[in-house]
Formats: structure tokens, sequence, C-alpha cells
């Protein structure tokens, strides 16, 4: 396993991670380092984001605060709040949108940048696109895994030499659900 910057170690203080969007609309504070770091070759991944793949780095909703530069219609200011309450601040410029019966994403809705997937059938999991962090988890182990190469773009050669899964399709332990 390796650290999203590439080196292998002991785990440092990772609370107070910060990272946004392009424009710097939607900011978001990570208070513990991420579960593992995955490579999505999807064809959905593919057009959400533009690029022959994105990569997410999973964490607890619990560890994620979303920041936005809006100010609340209630009091003036700009605002914050939990994952779970995203849905619900008029405020957010994270715009969450149903893609699937089995995921929804998250971008901004200034920029565009594509930031966030949660799964339904893994409702305390949200991934974040990893480039959307500002830093790095320094001395932190991630388990890394490419998934869904079969839908490759056919012009995209490269794989993540440390990759320790490389999969057709999602983790044998990933239990897909579908929410109608």
């Amino acid at each position: 396993m390796t650290s999203i910057g590439g080196t292998t170690g002991k785990s440092k203080d990772v609370s107070g991670k910060i990272g946004s969007c392009f424009c710097g609309a939607v900011r978001f504070t990570i208070s513990s380092a991420p579960n593992s770091l995955t490579h999505c070759h999807c064809v959905t991944c593919r057009k959400f984001s533009g690029a022959p793949f994105v990569t997410w780095t999973n964490f607890p909703v619990s560890a994620i605060t979303w920041n936005f530069d809006t100010p609340s219609p209630s009091t003036g200011n700009a605002t914050a709040a939990s994952t779970t309450n995203i849905k619900s601040d008029a405020a957010s410029l994270l715009k969450i949108v149903k893609v699937s019966d089995i995921a929804e994403r998250g971008f901004c809705q200034e920029c565009g940048s594509p930031l966030t997937i949660r799964y339904f059938c893994e409702p305390d999991v949200m991934s974040v696109a990893a480039a959307a962090i500002n830093d790095e988890w320094e001395g932190k182990a991630i388990h890394r895994k490419e998934i869904f190469l079969e839908q490759r773009a056919a012009w995209w050669k490269g794989l993540d030499p440390q990759a320790q899964d490389r999969l057709e399709g999602f983790s044998p332990s990933f239990k897909v659900c579908s929410v109608l």
C-alpha cells in the first residue's frame, strides 16, 4: 500500500485537510484519512469528468464538513453543512444528482467541478475526487485499486503500477443495491 503522495510509513495527523472545487465556491474539510483510493474507469466517471478515469478517495460521511461562499438567506453569512444536511441546505453550491439506481454524484453549481459520489448501499461512505483535496496524507498507507477496466478508454493504456487490485467491475466485496 502507498500514500496518495507515493510514500509509505507511519500515519501522521490528518485532521483538518482541506479541498475545494476549481472556483473555490465549494470547500470542504476532512477530519480523517481516506479508507482507500480508487481509479474508476467506468463510462459514467469518464463522461462526468472528461478524463480517462476519476480517482476517488473514500471517507466516512461524518468526517466531511462542507463550506460555501454563498451567503445563507437567513443569516447573510457564508455557510457550513455536514454531509447529511447537504441536500436540504438551500445555500449549498454542491449540487447532488441521482445519476443511476445505485449512486448519486455531487458537483459545484458554479464551475462544474465533479466532487463526490455516494452509493446508496453505503450511506455512511462518501467518495471525494482526490484531485480536489489540497494536501496529501503523507505516511498513511492507503489501499489502491483500479475498477471497471473493461470500460477503460481504448486510447488510455496507463495503469497505476502501485494498485493492489485491478478489476473488471466493482470489488467482489461491494454489494450493489438499487434505489428506485
